[in-house]
């Protein structure tokens, strides 16, 4: 019945983006793209699970394909990547306000020119715990900035379902570290906001979060700091070429906050200036801690002394987590 079911509704999509695709007038260019998005992929058999598109697309065809995801409920589509449309913000907007009546657990909107509209959108419907199902949410090489970090973060301030959330390039500055370091705050009670979860047991699934690219500088890596001292779920953090390692402080109030946040296994900063100064801190806040077995950064130092301490000691944490081999029962000698 399930398989008979999949099969009307996949017809009626398809029926319905036809309509609309004639409709609003989308260029047939672009109609036959979105068609072969929302197809059984060769060699594999139904449900349609994800749904690609990675070339420039325009308001109608976007909104052409909301309107039929609405009109459809097509529960069976998980995952929605959009890469390299450049369809812009209020374009990108529709797809905020869409995606509350799916059952997605991956978002990816890379290089589409989404910004505030979109933000505002999108963190409504990261805040609602009734309609949010997202686990993975990509919004890389997006104008968002300060405020639609802000905005995103607000959303995610109490959510229960996001395990993975990347900013790569999103020109996000120093103001939006204070907000992604709210966002990484433990979970509040709902009853009394600013105040903790009254039980202990309810965490933040958030495992992994990308900062790639976004010039956060040595104040907003200082205020992501603090609440990442206070974050213990996340277990991966990249923080590449977010222009800070010149500022030994920053530096420190990052390595303390590592060495707090017992969850984390895997921490990238490469591309920052860290320097002699730097690296001793973070040898110095890392080696007695066990939890860090990957750290990824560019020596900038003379001599490199921390940095080969720093290697040794990553090293030793990898060998002290790898599954110690069972010692096998001594055979007795054949007399």
């Amino acid at each position: 019945h399930d398989a008979e079911r999949e099969a009307n509704l996949r017809g009626e999509f398809e029926k319905i983006l036809k309509a609309l695709c004639v409709e609003y007038k989308v260029q047939d260019e672009l109609r036959q793209d979105l068609e072969g998005a929302f197809a059984v992929p060769e060699g594999q058999e139904p449900p349609i699970k994800k749904m690609l598109l990675a070339k420039e697309h325009d308001h109608r065809s976007i909104r052409a394909l909301c309107d039929t995801i609405k009109g459809c409920r097509y529960e069976y589509l998980k995952e929605l990547l959009l890469v390299n449309c450049g369809f812009g913000d209020k374009t990108a907007s529709l797809i905020g306000q869409t995606i509350r009546y799916t059952l997605f657990e991956r978002l990816e909107l890379r290089d589409c020119g989404a910004g505030l509209k979109f933000s505002e959108a999108l963190s409504e419907y990261l805040g609602n715990p009734m309609q949010c199902k997202l686990q993975k949410l990509l919004l890389d090489y997006n104008d968002l900035g300060s405020e639609g970090a802000r905005l995103i973060a607000q959303g995610l301030q109490n959510n229960l379902t996001l395990k993975e959330l990347s900013l790569q390039y999103c020109n996000i500055e120093s103001k939006g570290g204070k907000y992604l370091g709210r966002m990484l705050h433990p979970l509040e009670d709902p009853a009394n906001p600013g105040q903790p979860h009254p039980n202990p047991e309810s965490k933040k699934p958030l495992e992994l979060l990308v900062l790639t690219g976004n010039p956060l500088k040595c104040a907003g890596i200082g205020m992501l700091a603090q609440g990442l001292a206070k974050n213990r779920t996340l277990k991966k953090l990249n923080l590449e070429n977010t222009s800070f390692g010149h500022n030994a402080l920053a530096t420190q109030a990052l390595a303390e906050a590592v060495a707090l946040c017992e969850s984390l296994q895997s921490l990238n900063i490469s591309g920052n200036l860290v320097g002699n100064k730097g690296a001793k801190e973070l040898y110095t806040y890392l080696e007695p801690k066990r939890h860090l077995t990957e750290l990824k950064m560019t020596h900038f130092v003379r001599g490199d002394l921390y940095g080969k301490l720093i290697v040794d000691m990553i090293k030793r944490n990898k060998d002290e987590k790898k599954p110690k081999k069972k010692k096998g029962k001594s055979k007795g000698k054949k007399k």
